[in-house]
């Protein structure tokens, strides 16, 4: 998809995020099951200094981080693959600090 902003926040492993001029929000779940999860990076983007960290949401502490992290308005790219009705997430970017243009 698209680069776009989360909607509805990050929970019961799946959050919601509409793209920029689409006017629906699209569902998106996220596996947290061990050897089939979600590839979750961070990038923040802080007085000119890049840094992409991994966030593995199989454990407690990365579910944490992504639940902290995926609220309205954090902009985020998913890779995926489409279901009936929602977006299976393969790999999830969000981004903090100085964001990219939407």
């Amino acid at each position: 998809m698209p680069l776009g902003v989360v909607t509805t926040a990050f929970g019961g492993n799946s959050f919601a995020m509409t793209v920029l001029g689409g006017t629906m929000p699209a569902a998106v779940d996220v596996s947290t099951t061990a050897q089939s999860a979600t590839l979750v990076y961070q990038v923040d983007r802080s007085n000119g200094v890049i840094t992409v960290s991994p966030i593995d949401v199989t454990t407690s502490s990365g579910l944490a981080a992504i639940t902290a992290a995926l609220v309205a308005g954090t902009p985020v790219k998913v890779y995926g693959v489409p279901q009936a009705g929602s977006l299976k997430a393969y790999v999830l970017v969000y981004f903090t600090g100085m964001v990219p243009s939407l």
